[in-house]
């Protein structure tokens, strides 16, 4: 392996990259739709993932842009749409969600509102 960067050299003479992957890969915000089968992804940035877990369970190769797989790929973008529908989900920045948190990080609302004051008695009337 060979670097472009910085990396260190183990024991063994194995170059590897000294930053973490995730910062190289520039992980963003995303949504999946999963079959057995198929895993679709669309990430914040435009980014779109289609994997055949059949034929390549590492997800190697990404079929998105794949003209034969146009049809899936519209399909797993169908039930992706459908599955954030019914869940009120929107694929937005992190940062959006800045004022669903207090000074404490907790959680003081949802998608839904706001949720009572965290420092209340908690509602036991849904223990069985």
């Amino acid at each position: 392996m060979t670097c472009s960067g910085k990396c260190a050299t183990i024991s063994t003479g194995q170059v590897w990259p000294t930053t973490p992957l995730w910062s190289s890969l520039r992980i963003t915000a995303r949504r999946w739709a999963r079959t057995k089968r198929y895993t679709y992804a669309r990430r914040l940035n435009g980014l779109v993932e289609l994997f055949d877990l059949e034929n390549d369970p590492l997800q190697m190769t990404n079929l998105a842009d794949d003209p034969s797989a146009a049809g899936l790929r519209q399909q797993m973008e169908d039930r992706l749409q459908e599955l954030m529908r019914a869940r009120n989900d929107q694929l937005v920045p992190c940062t959006s969600y800045r004022d669903w948190f207090d000074n404490q990080r907790r959680i003081v609302r949802n998608v839904y509102g706001p949720l009572r004051d965290p420092e209340a008695e908690p509602d036991w009337s849904m223990m069985v």
